[in-house]
């Protein structure tokens, strides 16, 4: 189990999407399933309360491999957002938040718009946002190694792969407190309200002011691989069949 933002979000989806889900009703699978895995404490909260199932915590990874940059047109300075553009993602706030902060960065929007899965979203606009779309893989992993800091203040998540990714590149991250991303980033990041926009704002003053060790951040991001995430998974089963 990932997340249960269907559950708890519905509003954020396309009517599709919602139906799709309806149909479906993913809750049989988790209480028919053998072996339930959550990827974050909260994650497993979530699912015991909103379906009554229990679960096991295996965290998700980072990948360590090696790719070929390719050419990106970016600014010297710069924040850095990457996700899905949907609602969850509480973009709206974290846009007007910068628009406050009057840092001297450039924020940098990356990531694309699903209107079959996502309800409409509607962001402001500014000279000083610049919406690169979605990016290959080589191409994520540059903007990552040039940005300044990372910025990921999501209403909801199950885990938060992206501020994880950001660290292993040695990257500060700005993201959302009491969610599992504090479970993922520990102290090595800066925690606000998602929905405090000015708090957001500070957020991001402090980012860019705060001398960062990046080592540290490497570091921290090195306790959570895929290699390990399988070893957990494989254990789990094999301890269901005895």
């Amino acid at each position: 189990c990932h997340d249960l933002s269907f559950l708890r979000f519905p509003k954020f989806f396309s009517v599709k999407s919602r139906l799709w889900y309806f149909f479906n009703n993913p809750k049989k699978y988790f209480k028919t399933a053998d072996k339930v895995i959550s990827v974050s404490k909260f994650t497993k909260k979530e699912l015991k309360e909103l379906c009554g199932v229990d679960s096991e915590v295996v965290y998700e990874g980072v990948s360590s491999r090696q790719q070929t940059v390719e050419e990106c047109e970016l600014p010297e300075k710069y924040l850095l957002s990457l996700c899905a553009l949907e609602p969850r993602k509480n973009l709206k706030r974290m846009i007007e938040a910068y628009l406050k902060s009057n840092i001297e960065e450039i924020l940098v929007v990356a990531g694309d718009f699903d209107k079959k899965i996502f309800a409409d979203l509607k962001l402001p606009r500014s000279r000083k946002v610049c919406f690169v779309g979605a990016v290959s893989d080589d191409c994520k992993k540059q903007l990552y190694e040039r940005a300044s800091g990372f910025v990921y203040v999501s209403l909801y998540e199950g885990f938060g792969l992206p501020p994880l990714e950001a660290m292993s590149h040695g990257v500060p991250v700005l993201t959302s407190k009491d969610s599992p991303m504090e479970e993922v980033c520990g102290d090595q990041a800066v925690y606000v309200d998602p929905l405090d926009v000015d708090a957001i704002a500070e957020g991001m003053r402090k980012l860019v002011s705060r001398k960062w060790d990046k080592d540290k951040l490497i570091a921290r991001a090195r306790k959570f691989s895929w290699e390990k995430a399988a070893g957990e998974v494989i254990s789990l089963c094999s301890n269901s069949r005895r």
